[in-house]
């Protein structure tokens, strides 16, 4: 699957990751939409830094 990860300001990299594989109380959904929120704008802008690093997965 792919993963978009915001490296910098203005810089977006995407990459090819494995596929998560849920743990026994977990499930792993398909995603057809994703929205994008003013702080993951921000953050690409380099206004804000997110706390904890996440990558949006698709």
């Amino acid at each position: 699957m792919k993963s978009v990860l915001i490296n910098e300001a203005y810089k977006v990299s995407v990459m090819e990751v494995d596929e998560p594989i849920p743990a026994g109380d977990e499930v792993l959904l398909e995603i057809y939409y994703i929205g994008l929120c003013g702080s993951d704008l921000s953050s690409y802008k380099g206004t804000i830094v997110l706390e904890k690093c996440y990558s949006l997965s698709i």
